[in-house]
């Protein structure tokens, strides 16, 4: 998986691990992060639930971040409830 355009960072391929290094990394991060802080309002809960429980992989997606970042869905789906 690359993510970037220029100096695309390739996941999951054995030549570079995800770390906090790269912009990338940090942004997807924060993206999951915001979107746990999301279930605890009312107004975005719903979107963050389906964000959350989405089987998509389409860029941007929780099950591509999670890929990104290195982390187990399953794992962050079950810490998140």
């Amino acid at each position: 998986m690359s993510i970037g355009n220029n100096n695309a960072v390739e996941f999951r391929n054995g030549e570079q691990e995800p770390t906090a290094d790269f912009p990338e990394y940090s942004l997807w991060a924060a993206v999951l992060l915001a979107t746990v802080e999301d279930l605890k309002d009312d107004q975005t809960k719903a979107a963050a639930e389906a964000w959350f429980t989405s089987t998509s992989r389409e860029i941007g997606t929780f099950l591509w971040i999670c890929e990104a970042l290195g982390l187990n869905a399953n794992a962050v789906r079950r810490s998140v409830r």
